[in-house]
């Protein structure tokens, strides 16, 4: 296969108006590719990406999806129901987009056009422990367990990771990835984001609400360093061939106290941290226990990657709100 990031290539990113699509569509511009973007704002920053065309639209809605994809080269697909907060409050919603949205981007495009495909680490469910594999740790059970019982956003991935394993075996390159956490500047906590919301109410010397008791662990990976890798691993034809999602992140396990208490140290904050009842603010549902990845199929495919640690991730989140 052709490079496909190698020259100038026009590019649709939908949800590219979000935070991890607009890191990912202003990388884009920078080193030269014409970028689209589809996105129907209901979550994104409404500020233009400059040098990006971007045009208000739903994935849901195929008309839309056509015109915008008029042409492309490549078809990066982020749009997403964002955020545990939101996808709880809308798990219809968060199926459908995930589903649909899908479909409407392969009907889309010719046979030929390559798309990235961007799942979730929610797939794994809530009782995974240690680093999760991407063929060992994933069922249908366990994205319903991360659900509630219910069709929602973790059902919806592992559905769109299915349709897009389809395509591929009908000859259409296909790249799937499984993001863990990704933070960093420019990331808003209004639908359930952690680290912003954590950076926040230190700032104003309010409570710092932990869910359950701190002790679950997550990967947290720097949204500058995951564009990074993101860019490489498109460049990579073994990727493409696959046939299986890739993990995506930072292999290091840091629990939510902790996270809360880098905050603080680095805000210089005396606000206190709160606890408070997971099933309080999510009813019907459990906490995952650690989300960490397991990043052998990624190592091998780019090379280790050194990920910026959570102090680092911190200061340059807090940084940006200063």
């Amino acid at each position: 296969m052709p490079s496909i990031l190698g020259s100038h290539s026009r590019v649709l990113v939908t949800g590219g108006a979000g935070f991890i699509g607009r890191a990912l569509v202003s990388r884009l511009v920078e080193i030269g590719h014409e970028v689209v973007v589809l996105d129907d704002l209901s979550t994104g920053s409404k500020v233009p990406i400059a040098g990006a065309y971007c045009t208000r639209g739903s994935v849901l809605d195929c008309n839309h999806v056509i015109a915008a994809a008029a042409g492309v080269d490549l078809v990066i697909h982020l749009a997403s129901v964002v955020g545990k907060l939101l996808a709880a409050e809308q798990p219809n919603r968060s199926f459908e987009t995930a589903v649909q949205g899908t479909m409407n981007v392969f009907i889309a495009t010719p046979a030929t056009c390559p798309v990235v495909l961007f799942s979730s680490s929610a797939v794994y469910g809530v009782d995974a422990l240690g680093p999760v594999r991407e063929l060992r740790d994933v069922s249908e059970q366990r994205a319903y367990d991360y659900d509630g019982g219910k069709k929602g956003y973790a059902v919806g991935k592992l559905h769109m990771e299915g349709l897009g394993a389809y395509e591929a075996a009908f000859g259409r390159p296909v790249l799937t990835v499984r993001p863990f956490n990704v933070v960093g500047p420019g990331q808003v906590g209004r639908y359930g984001m952690v680290l912003p919301r954590l950076i926040r109410n230190a700032r104003y010397v309010e409570p710092l609400v932990v869910y359950g008791d701190g002790t679950q662990t997550r990967s947290f990976s720097h949204i500058n360093k995951f564009v990074n890798v993101m860019l490489r691993l498109i460049e990579r034809e073994e990727a493409w061939q696959l046939r299986h999602p890739i993990n995506v992140g930072a292999p290091e396990a840091t629990s939510i106290t902790s996270l809360a208490e880098t905050v603080l140290m680095t805000v210089g904050s005396r606000a206190p941290i709160q606890y408070v009842p997971y099933e309080s603010v999510f009813p019907g549902q459990r906490d995952v226990i650690e989300r960490i990845p397991d990043t052998e199929v990624l190592d091998k495919l780019i090379g280790a990657t050194q990920w910026p640690s959570v102090t680092e991730i911190v200061r340059d989140t807090y940084n940006a709100t200063v």
